[in-house]
Protein backbone atom coordinates (compact mmCIF):
# COMPACT_ATOMS: atom_id res chain seq x y z
CA UNK A 1 0.00 0.00 0.00
CA UNK A 2 1.60 3.44 -1.01
CA UNK A 3 2.06 5.85 1.77
CA UNK A 4 1.67 9.26 0.82
CA UNK A 5 2.79 12.45 3.18
CA UNK A 6 0.26 15.33 3.46
CA UNK A 7 1.61 19.65 4.08
CA UNK A 8 0.03 22.37 3.96
CA UNK A 9 1.21 25.89 3.55
CA UNK A 10 -0.31 28.52 5.56
CA UNK A 11 -0.54 31.90 2.67
CA UNK A 12 -1.38 35.23 2.28
CA UNK A 13 -1.72 37.15 -0.81
CA UNK A 14 -2.66 41.41 -0.56
CA UNK A 15 -4.05 40.73 3.37
CA UNK A 16 -6.32 37.58 2.12
CA UNK A 17 -5.64 34.42 3.99
CA UNK A 18 -5.61 30.94 2.25
CA UNK A 19 -4.27 27.40 2.72
CA UNK A 20 -1.90 25.74 -0.02
CA UNK A 21 -2.75 21.10 0.19
CA UNK A 22 0.33 19.34 -0.48
CA UNK A 23 0.51 15.47 -1.33
CA UNK A 24 3.65 13.92 -1.86
CA UNK A 25 3.90 10.34 -3.20
CA UNK A 26 6.96 9.18 -3.29
CA UNK A 27 6.09 5.62 -4.14
CA UNK A 28 3.91 6.47 -6.47
CA UNK A 29 6.21 9.36 -8.20
CA UNK A 30 3.18 11.80 -7.96
CA UNK A 31 2.13 15.36 -6.68
CA UNK A 32 -0.81 16.25 -5.57
CA UNK A 33 -1.29 20.08 -5.15
CA UNK A 34 -4.79 22.03 -4.02
CA UNK A 35 -5.37 25.65 -3.99
CA UNK A 36 -8.58 27.42 -2.91
CA UNK A 37 -10.07 30.34 -4.77
CA UNK A 38 -8.25 33.37 -3.66
CA UNK A 39 -8.29 37.04 -5.25
CA UNK A 40 -8.98 36.55 -9.08
CA UNK A 41 -7.94 33.26 -8.99
CA UNK A 42 -9.47 29.62 -9.25
CA UNK A 43 -9.63 27.14 -7.07
CA UNK A 44 -7.21 24.25 -8.58
CA UNK A 45 -6.77 20.88 -8.44
CA UNK A 46 -2.55 19.86 -9.91
CA UNK A 47 -1.62 16.69 -10.53
CA UNK A 48 1.94 15.78 -11.39
CA UNK A 49 2.32 12.21 -12.51
CA UNK A 50 5.67 11.35 -13.06
CA UNK A 51 5.10 7.69 -14.52
CA UNK A 52 3.19 9.42 -17.42
CA UNK A 53 4.93 12.64 -17.57
CA UNK A 54 1.70 14.42 -17.52
CA UNK A 55 0.61 17.52 -15.94
CA UNK A 56 -3.20 18.12 -14.87
CA UNK A 57 -4.57 21.40 -13.88
CA UNK A 58 -8.05 20.92 -12.70
CA UNK A 59 -10.33 23.76 -12.74
CA UNK A 60 -12.56 22.69 -9.94
CA UNK A 61 -15.91 24.62 -10.75
CA UNK A 62 -15.93 23.56 -14.20
CA UNK A 63 -14.58 20.62 -13.72
CA UNK A 64 -12.06 20.41 -16.59
CA UNK A 65 -8.53 19.22 -16.80
CA UNK A 66 -5.88 20.60 -19.01
CA UNK A 67 -3.16 18.26 -19.03
CA UNK A 68 0.37 19.42 -20.25
CA UNK A 69 4.15 17.82 -20.12
CA UNK A 70 5.51 17.90 -17.03
CA UNK A 71 8.05 21.26 -17.16
CA UNK A 72 11.41 19.86 -16.64
CA UNK A 73 11.89 22.61 -13.26
CA UNK A 74 9.69 20.90 -11.65
CA UNK A 75 10.91 18.68 -8.50
CA UNK A 76 10.41 15.11 -8.39
CA UNK A 77 8.47 13.80 -5.49
CA UNK A 78 11.47 13.00 -3.45
CA UNK A 79 13.22 16.21 -4.07
CA UNK A 80 9.61 18.29 -3.13
CA UNK A 81 8.87 16.10 -0.41
CA UNK A 82 12.64 16.82 1.29
CA UNK A 83 12.35 20.71 0.52
CA UNK A 84 8.80 20.66 2.35
CA UNK A 85 10.45 19.31 5.47
CA UNK A 86 13.78 21.78 5.51
CA UNK A 87 11.53 24.17 4.86
CA UNK A 88 9.31 23.71 7.58
CA UNK A 89 6.28 23.82 5.29
CA UNK A 90 6.48 27.62 5.25
CA UNK A 91 7.01 30.28 2.18
CA UNK A 92 10.01 31.76 1.95
CA UNK A 93 8.29 35.46 1.22
CA UNK A 94 11.35 37.45 1.22
CA UNK A 95 12.97 34.95 -1.39
CA UNK A 96 11.09 33.73 -3.88
CA UNK A 97 10.35 34.39 -7.77
CA UNK A 98 7.35 34.66 -10.02
CA UNK A 99 6.45 32.98 -13.08
CA UNK A 100 3.89 33.15 -15.75
CA UNK A 101 3.13 30.62 -17.89
CA UNK A 102 0.63 30.29 -20.90
CA UNK A 103 -1.06 27.45 -22.23
CA UNK A 104 -3.42 26.97 -25.45
CA UNK A 105 -5.36 24.20 -25.90
CA UNK A 106 -4.79 22.13 -28.78
CA UNK A 107 -7.55 19.43 -28.84
CA UNK A 108 -9.36 16.86 -26.63
CA UNK A 109 -8.07 13.63 -24.87
CA UNK A 110 -9.06 10.21 -24.09
CA UNK A 111 -8.79 9.09 -20.36
CA UNK A 112 -6.57 6.00 -22.04
CA UNK A 113 -3.97 8.38 -23.29
CA UNK A 114 -3.71 10.58 -19.76
CA UNK A 115 -3.25 7.40 -17.90
CA UNK A 116 -5.02 5.86 -14.74
CA UNK A 117 -4.19 8.12 -12.52
CA UNK A 118 -5.33 11.49 -14.02
CA UNK A 119 -8.19 9.72 -15.26
CA UNK A 120 -9.11 9.01 -12.04
CA UNK A 121 -8.51 12.82 -10.93
CA UNK A 122 -10.17 14.00 -13.43
CA UNK A 123 -12.96 11.65 -13.46
CA UNK A 124 -16.46 13.25 -15.45
CA UNK A 125 -14.87 16.20 -16.42
CA UNK A 126 -13.47 17.44 -19.60
CA UNK A 127 -9.66 16.64 -20.64
CA UNK A 128 -7.71 19.28 -22.72
CA UNK A 129 -4.27 18.99 -24.41
CA UNK A 130 -2.57 22.45 -24.06
CA UNK A 131 0.98 23.12 -24.88
CA UNK A 132 2.97 25.85 -23.38
CA UNK A 133 3.32 28.93 -25.78
CA UNK A 134 5.23 32.31 -25.82
CA UNK A 135 4.22 35.49 -27.17
CA UNK A 136 6.74 34.54 -30.17
CA UNK A 137 5.46 30.91 -30.84
CA UNK A 138 1.76 31.10 -30.14
CA UNK A 139 0.56 32.28 -33.64
CA UNK A 140 2.51 29.45 -35.02
CA UNK A 141 1.37 26.84 -32.62
CA UNK A 142 -2.54 28.37 -32.84
CA UNK A 143 -2.06 27.38 -36.64
CA UNK A 144 -0.75 24.35 -36.07
CA UNK A 145 -3.42 23.03 -33.78
CA UNK A 146 -6.02 24.15 -36.00
CA UNK A 147 -4.98 23.36 -39.18
CA UNK A 148 -4.38 19.41 -37.67
CA UNK A 149 -7.93 20.42 -36.55
CA UNK A 150 -9.38 20.84 -40.24
CA UNK A 151 -7.53 17.85 -40.94
CA UNK A 152 -9.42 15.41 -38.88
CA UNK A 153 -12.90 17.32 -40.60
CA UNK A 154 -14.69 16.19 -37.77
CA UNK A 155 -18.22 18.04 -36.68
CA UNK A 156 -16.40 17.81 -32.92
CA UNK A 157 -12.98 19.05 -33.56
CA UNK A 158 -14.84 22.52 -34.57
CA UNK A 159 -17.07 22.24 -31.55
CA UNK A 160 -13.72 21.81 -29.24
CA UNK A 161 -12.35 24.52 -30.43
CA UNK A 162 -15.15 26.79 -29.80
CA UNK A 163 -15.61 25.70 -26.77
CA UNK A 164 -12.17 25.63 -25.37
CA UNK A 165 -9.29 27.37 -28.00
CA UNK A 166 -11.46 30.26 -29.74
CA UNK A 167 -12.27 33.50 -27.71
CA UNK A 168 -15.46 34.24 -29.52
CA UNK A 169 -18.33 31.84 -30.27
CA UNK A 170 -18.42 32.52 -34.15
CA UNK A 171 -14.75 31.21 -34.65
CA UNK A 172 -15.80 27.83 -35.95
CA UNK A 173 -17.45 29.55 -38.74
CA UNK A 174 -14.15 31.27 -39.82
CA UNK A 175 -12.26 27.99 -39.78
CA UNK A 176 -14.47 25.93 -41.32
CA UNK A 177 -14.74 28.49 -43.96
CA UNK A 178 -11.51 29.86 -44.45
CA UNK A 179 -8.20 28.53 -46.78
CA UNK A 180 -6.03 27.13 -44.31
CA UNK A 181 -3.28 29.80 -45.67
CA UNK A 182 -5.63 32.61 -45.10
CA UNK A 183 -6.17 32.07 -41.51
CA UNK A 184 -4.67 34.97 -39.34
CA UNK A 185 -4.87 34.06 -35.41
CA UNK A 186 -5.31 36.88 -32.87
CA UNK A 187 -4.34 35.19 -29.75
CA UNK A 188 -5.29 36.96 -26.25
CA UNK A 189 -4.96 36.07 -22.38
CA UNK A 190 -8.28 34.31 -21.41
CA UNK A 191 -9.45 36.68 -19.07
CA UNK A 192 -12.98 35.33 -18.08
CA UNK A 193 -11.42 32.53 -15.80
CA UNK A 194 -8.55 30.04 -16.17
CA UNK A 195 -6.26 31.95 -14.34
CA UNK A 196 -4.64 30.19 -11.48
CA UNK A 197 -1.16 30.09 -9.45
CA UNK A 198 0.44 27.47 -6.88
CA UNK A 199 3.72 28.05 -4.65
CA UNK A 200 6.34 26.27 -3.77
CA UNK A 201 9.59 25.77 -2.52
CA UNK A 202 13.10 24.35 -3.44
CA UNK A 203 15.84 23.76 -0.54
CA UNK A 204 19.14 23.32 -2.13
CA UNK A 205 22.41 22.42 -0.15
CA UNK A 206 24.82 24.62 -1.02
CA UNK A 207 27.47 28.04 0.55
CA UNK A 208 25.39 31.28 0.40
CA UNK A 209 26.79 34.81 0.31
CA UNK A 210 28.13 34.57 3.76
CA UNK A 211 30.24 31.66 3.48
CA UNK A 212 27.90 29.65 5.55
CA UNK A 213 27.00 26.39 4.85
CA UNK A 214 23.82 24.60 4.87
CA UNK A 215 20.24 24.27 3.12
CA UNK A 216 18.90 27.21 1.77
CA UNK A 217 15.26 27.16 0.84
CA UNK A 218 13.65 29.50 -2.26
CA UNK A 219 10.27 29.52 -3.07
CA UNK A 220 8.10 29.77 -6.89
CA UNK A 221 4.57 32.11 -7.42
CA UNK A 222 4.25 30.11 -10.31
CA UNK A 223 0.69 31.85 -12.22
CA UNK A 224 -1.18 29.93 -15.21
CA UNK A 225 -3.20 31.03 -18.06
CA UNK A 226 -4.90 29.47 -20.88
CA UNK A 227 -4.80 31.99 -23.72
CA UNK A 228 -7.51 32.02 -26.81
CA UNK A 229 -7.29 32.85 -29.94
CA UNK A 230 -9.64 33.85 -32.51
CA UNK A 231 -9.02 34.18 -36.58
CA UNK A 232 -9.62 36.24 -39.80
CA UNK A 233 -9.64 35.70 -43.47
CA UNK A 234 -6.98 37.77 -44.84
Amino acid sequence: MTIATDFQMNLKENSVDFVEDINVDVAGNSERIRVPQHQDREQVDILNDFNMGLQALKIVKENICYISSIDASEQRPAQMEESLRLAHSRFPNDHYMVETSRFLPVRSMSSNEVGSRIAKHCRGGSLVLVEKVTQKNIREKALAAVNAMKSRQKRYSYSFYENNMACSSNAAETIQSCYERQLDPHCNEYSRSHYSCAYKVKCKFGTDSAGQVGYACTGEHKYSLIVCCNFSCK
